[in-house]
């Protein structure tokens, strides 16, 4: 799935004005939109319906409107690429045994994530597909559950000299991928690394 589609009747998303490397605050599962962003300032307008209840990593994609104007884009072939994950820490848990090392793969409960929109983008008007991935039940193919908001922006202030590695939805992911086929249960999982590569790095 690319984004999402507008129920019959609904009036279509707004597009909102961010400045190249402010920071965004987006909640992975669903977003309203009520304001702008300006730069360095945490935009209020993303408010989470409910904190996430599911363990699993939560990734960001931006994609560009190649003609300019995101009106009549929909964000079809190779055009997206990471611009965030919220990835894997490591940690101790204290067994009946021993001390053991393992990989959190994310801590239920966040209501929020803020975000850097990177500096080094062009301007121009943008797709943001915010994507949790849940792993409860991902042990076997087709198990992992993903959610998936979208939101338009019109990015400014840009340096324009960003080459990220640009991928497709549907595409970048396949049914097989080990970040999508994982049992965080047991054995405890000694690493993990998520789906659609690595974030841009300006």
């Amino acid at each position: 799935m690319t984004c999402y589609q507008l129920a019959p009747g609904n009036e279509g998303a707004t597009l909102l004005d961010v400045t190249a490397g402010s920071t965004i605050g987006a909640f992975r599962l669903a977003f309203t939109i009520r304001g702008k962003l300006a730069d360095n300032q945490l935009f209020k307008g993303y408010n989470a319906k409910a904190s996430v209840s599911h363990p699993g990593p939560v990734n960001f994609y931006m994609a560009k409107a190649p003609s300019g104007s995101i009106t009549n884009f929909d964000g079809s072939g190779k055009v997206w690429f990471k611009i965030y994950n919220d990835g894997p820490t490591a940690s101790t848990f204290i067994s009946c045994s021993a001390s053991l090392a393992r990989v959190d793969i994310y801590t239920p409960g966040k209501t929020t994530l803020n975000v850097q929109i990177p500096r080094c983008l062009a301007d121009g008007e943008y797709f943001l597909r915010v994507e949790h991935i849940a792993l409860h039940s991902a042990s076997s193919v087709g198990g992992a559950q993903l959610y998936i908001s979208c939101a338009q922006l019109r990015v400014s202030g840009g340096t324009g000299t960003y080459k990220p590695n640009l991928m497709s939805f549907p595409g970048a992911y396949s049914p097989n991928d080990p970040g999508l086929v994982v049992n965080i249960y047991y054995p405890v999982p000694q690493n993990y690394k998520s789906p659609g590569g690595d974030p841009l790095v300006c």
